[in-house]
């Protein structure tokens, strides 16, 4: 029964990471953020689509601290784009842990500096 569960979990998390609005959010992290701008040249825009993309792989990140789906297939599959994203929206996601408080994206802070070491 735990097996089926997490597979339901693991197609829920794809599909959801699979979505349209994730996956831009995802590309405009990677390719117009990373490669042309500094954090202090961030448009809302840039934000909104850094914060999707952040809390996306939050959930990924949660899920995965819990055990509630197969660690090695996020991190075989997305763990190189979770790592990336992480650092480009490093100061990112410490304002907003700043802000929120140091347990807000604690599992996705991890999951990014487990896939750095």
């Amino acid at each position: 029964m735990h097996k089926a569960i997490r597979a339901q979990n693991l197609a829920w998390l794809v599909q959801y990471l699979q979505a349209p609005n994730e996956r831009e959010a995802r590309h405009i992290v990677l390719t117009q953020i990373r490669t042309t701008l500094s954090p202090g040249e961030w448009h809302p825009d840039h934000r909104r689509a850094a914060g999707t993309a952040c809390a996306a792989y939050s959930i990924a990140a949660v899920f995965v601290e819990l055990n509630r789906v197969d660690k090695d297939v996020i991190v075989n599959n997305w763990g190189p784009s979770i790592w990336a994203v992480g650092k480009v929206c490093e100061h990112y996601i410490a304002d907003q842990r700043r802000q929120m408080g140091e347990a807000y994206w604690r599992a996705l802070a991890a999951l990014i500096k487990e896939l750095g070491d």
